[in-house]
């Protein structure tokens, strides 16, 4: 992935994450954690798992739903993690400097995630006598320091488990910079964040358990709650005894400066800082913004997506109404490097496209974040005016970029930066806008405000180094993006195809530090074999200055209260619960029948028995649909199988001639989501409406620990009633009934494991459903169109029939297929003839049949064959009729003959 050069934005910083939390999926929640993170950093995405025992590492270049699938997560088991994403600050956009990296040292095992990047990379690397090409980044130079730190404090007599505490204490004050950092050996997890805490850094709990974070936003997706910042200077460690903190730095490099430019641009909005909400201070940004030479005009428009906020908070401020002027394409990642001007121009034309009839002979307010280098913003005016823009006036809810950041962020050099090298009417005459206008630093600092509970001066509480060149740590001149890849390139091999080592050489992509290529024993890149590393002797003149003692080193260690635990810590969202129920509600009532006494709510579903009956019987059945279910989850389509169910339980009580009178449903999930729910319940709810039958209750449960987030399941119970001697029992059976079949379309929900396994690549289920079912007709339906075809519900016909003509038994055909159904609805001394060429079979069957090779004698025992029910009658053609005249197709196909023994299934074909 290459950065394109005109790309204006600043690019993003990298985003880490930490989850300690033994009995849980980890590897699932740096994942999830990942993903919310996303926006920091779009260049690679790693993580590294420990089982407390081994400590694996996965890397890889790409955004974070690339590099992770669930097969991926399903081997990386484990009760500790960290994950990082990643954006270059030093060290460049190649494989070799993805991260987490990865060390081994003695029986140490670590490995490191870093956002934001150090001042002093160079001089470390000259102090450390470290050879060109043995580190490319900052990130691995921390890291080797590290390692060669771990075996001092081991040479002290310190115990193996604190080494890694005590390193990361020797370490972080020899560091200059911008560095918030997680770690993790086998055992725990370690936060840390600079001394000016220029990138943000929180602490969440997730019951008993905990998670570190760039933003909460990261904390909200796991289900964790928000517990505080990482204090500028503090390095906190979780192990089995919760957070506990440690604060090496001197009290006078303790600067808190976080970067401003998290409010403006790089946080989510969503995300909280200091107590600050960012919306909310970008809302503000855009209402002081528009007291600065105000302008008329017909319409305020943000560009997407950051700049939007400022433009709501000045059109609310200004009066002016507020429009959508541009959209912004979603799915597009970072741009080419095109090769002329009039390409790059459709580069922007990928990203921004203008609403025509929003804008067309309108005057514009058009309100950014930022301005960088100027090539976006004048090709996307441009087409503003070209798309009929009366007059286009800029604003930026931010003051000009002057100064390059040193600090995370990768902006370029200073003669690049378009506001460092002319002036705001320069600007202007260069985007070829009617004015242009920045949010003075004065307005920017009173809209983001100062920390909550403190009523200081804001601007001691940033940087804004970007904006005004003060830099609040030293810059040396020598600092740069390639400062350690200046001389010579690192030794890291390239990737295989199958993966990448865990510290940076040749191997698997998901090794164990104790037995993988790349562990220890033989990785170029490791704390063992490296020139100068833990195990050489240092080179002459590069030891490493003397480094006070642990017991000499001035630091304070506290201990993080344990919050309150709560429901949601634990997994189980009540809101999601209340917000599910209350989208389904008044579907559910639509079911409801006469009959129903009590509305949805209660300790359980009343229902009032119909009047008429003289000897009344209560018949009732209970199903599930199975592993239909699993193809709905891979396919992501639920609005069907609440059909399925019903038709499953529904048509089993039929069987026996009863009417149904209502229906509860029981559904379990890993994480409740109400959209899905709502999608399943209408399907429920179209299935009882069909079926004549009221839901009138039933249970959603969440079950966090003992389902993955995504699992669910589910589960039916119907109740209907039957008059005494109207029971349809099959005792009245007998030679020479005709057998009717009444049609089904597809395979219902019996038989989906077999099904699955012959059409379901499960290296590729996506792939595998999205294929055309059969290859002669690409464009016909899909695999998942053939095995998500809803059931038919039997029961009107039923109840069709019955009052149409004598019906001596009925036979449901799910689970056991023709073979195993018919059968139970006939008596002893009879068998069942049918003749399998009076119906056509679905073509699905016959798919499953080629593609797997499965025999005939097996497709009968596990699918119907496109026979939903067979009705044994001495009325075929009254039957047949009674059915139709309800929208079900019934066929003739076969006999009941005499026989000895049990009764049984033959085919004509087999005789």
């Amino acid at each position: 992935m290459v950065a394109d050069p005109d790309d204006d934005r600043p690019k993003e910083a990298c985003g880490v994450f930490a989850v300690r939390a033994p009995g849980r999926a980890v590897a699932h929640l740096t994942y999830l954690g990942l993903y919310a993170l996303q926006h920091r950093g779009q260049e690679s995405a790693g993580m590294a798992v420990s089982d407390r025992e081994h400590l694996t590492v996965t890397k890889e270049m790409g955004l974070v739903s690339h590099v992770f699938d669930d097969r991926t997560l399903a081997t990386l088991e484990g009760e500790l993690a960290i994950g990082h994403t990643r954006y270059s600050t030093t060290g460049s956009s190649e494989w070799w400097n993805a991260q987490p990296v990865y060390r081994s040292t003695g029986d140490l095992n670590f490995a490191l995630g870093h956002n934001g990047n150090l001042t002093n990379t160079a001089a470390l690397a000259a102090e450390t006598a470290m050879l060109p090409g043995t580190v490319a980044s900052d990130t691995d130079l921390m890291a080797e320091l590290l390692a060669l730190e771990v075996e001092t404090q081991r040479n002290l007599g310190v115990g193996d488990d604190d080494l890694l505490t005590e390193a990361v204490c020797a370490v972080m004050p020899r560091l200059e910079g911008a560095f918030s950092l997680v770690l993790c050996d086998t055992d725990q997890v370690i936060g840390v964040r600079d001394p000016n805490g220029f990138r943000p850094l929180v602490l969440g709990s997730l019951g008993n358990d905990w998670v570190l974070a760039s933003e909460t936003p990261a904390l909200d997706v796991v289900g964790a709650t928000f517990v505080r910042e990482i204090e500028p200077g503090e390095v906190v460690v979780i192990d089995d005894a919760g957070p506990h903190s440690h604060f090496p730095f001197d009290d006078d490099r303790i600067n808190p400066t976080l970067c401003l430019f998290e409010f403006v641009y790089f946080a989510r909005p969503d995300t909280f800082l200091g107590g600050r909400s960012v919306h909310s201070a970008r809302v503000r940004m855009g209402e002081v913004l528009s007291t600065q030479r105000p302008v008329e005009a017909d319409m305020v428009m943000g560009v997407p997506e950051s700049g939007i906020p400022a433009a709501e908070g000045y059109a609310r401020a200004s009066g002016i109404p507020f429009g959508q002027g541009l959209v912004k394409n979603r799915y597009i990642g970072r741009t080419f490097i095109a090769p002329s001007q009039e390409v790059r121009a459709l580069g922007v034309r990928m990203k921004l496209n203008p609403l025509r009839e929003n804008i067309e002979g309108q005057r514009l307010v058009v309100v950014d974040d930022s301005i960088v280098r100027g090539t976006t913003t004048k090709a996307m005016v441009a087409m503003l005016f070209d798309a009929g823009a009366a007059e286009v006036h800029m604003r930026v809810s931010s003051p000009p970029y002057r100064w390059p950041c040193f600090y995370g962020m990768d902006t370029g050099a200073r003669d690049t930066l378009l506001a460092a090298n002319m002036t705001v009417s320069e600007i202007e005459e260069y985007l070829g806008v009617d004015s242009l206008v920045y949010l003075e630093l004065d307005n920017l600092l009173a809209a983001v405000g100062p920390t909550k509970g403190t009523d200081g001066d804001p601007a001691d509480e940033f940087c804004a180094a970007c904006l005004t060149g003060t830099y609040p740590v030293e810059i040396p001149v020598n600092v740069g993006k390639h400062v350690l890849e200046q001389t010579a390139a690192p030794v890291a091999s390239q990737p295989s195809l199958y993966g990448d080592d865990v510290s940076g050489g040749n191997g698997s992509g998901t090794g164990s530090a104790s037995d993988d290529p790349g562990s220890a024993s033989d990785d170029p890149g490791s704390a063992s074999d490296h020139p100068g590393s833990a195990s050489d002797d240092p080179a002459p003149g590069g030891s490493a200055p003397d480094e006070p003692t642990a017991s000499a080193r001035r630091r304070r260690v506290v201990s993080d209260p344990k919050p309150a635990a709560t429901y949601a810590d634990a997994g189980v969202s009540l809101d999601a619960g209340e917000e599910a129920v209350r989208r389904i509600l008044p579907m559910l009532r639509r079911t409801h029948t006469p009959g129903v006494i009590a509305d949805i709510g209660g300790f359980g579903g009343l229902f009032e028995l119909p009047s008429g009956y003289e000897r009344p019987v209560l018949v009732s059945s209970t199903d599930g649909v199975g592993t239909k279910l699993e193809v709905a989850r891979l396919a992501d389509r639920w609005d069907t199988v609440g059909l399925d169910l019903v038709a499953m339980v529904v048509d089993d009580l039929v069987c026996c001639g009863a009417k149904p009178l209502f229906f509860l449903d029981y559904l379990a999930v890993g994480r409740l989501d109400p959209d899905r729910v709502e999608l399943l319940m209408s399907g429920l709810v179209a299935g009882c409406e069909t079926a004549g039958c009221a839901l009138v209750g039933g249970e959603m449960a969440e079950h966090p620990g003992t389902m993955d987030p995504d699992a669910l399941d589910v589960a039916g119970f119907a109740v209907g009633v039957v008059e005494r001697d109207r029971l349809i029992t099959g005792d009245a059976v007998a030679p020479g009934d005709s057998l009717v079949g009444l049609l089904s379309p597809g395979l219902r929900s019996n038989g989906f494991s077999l099904a699955r396994s012959v059409l379901i690549d499960p290296d590729d289920p996506a792939g595998s459903l999205a294929a055309p079912a059969y290859a002669d007709a690409p464009a016909g339906p899909s695999v998942a169109d053939e095995l998500l075809c809803p059931s038919v519900i039997y029961s009107p016909a039923v109840m069709a029939m019955l009052d149409e003509a004598q019906v001596n038994s009925i036979a449901h055909i799910t689970g056991g297929g023709l073979v195993g159904n018919v059968p139970r609805a006939m008596p002893e001394g009879t068998e069942a003839r049918l003749d399998a060429t009076t119906w056509e079979r679905p073509r699905i069957v016959a798919e499953i049949a080629r593609r797997g090779n499965v025999a005939e004698d097996e497709l009968r025992r596990v699918f119907n064959l496109g026979i939903g029910m067979v009705v044994a009658t001495p009325d075929p053609d009254v039957v047949i009729a009674a059915v139709r005249s309800v929208g079900v197709e019934g066929a003739i196909i076969g006999e009941v003959a005499p026989a000895d023994g049990p009764p049984q299934v033959r085919f004509s074909s087999d005789q």
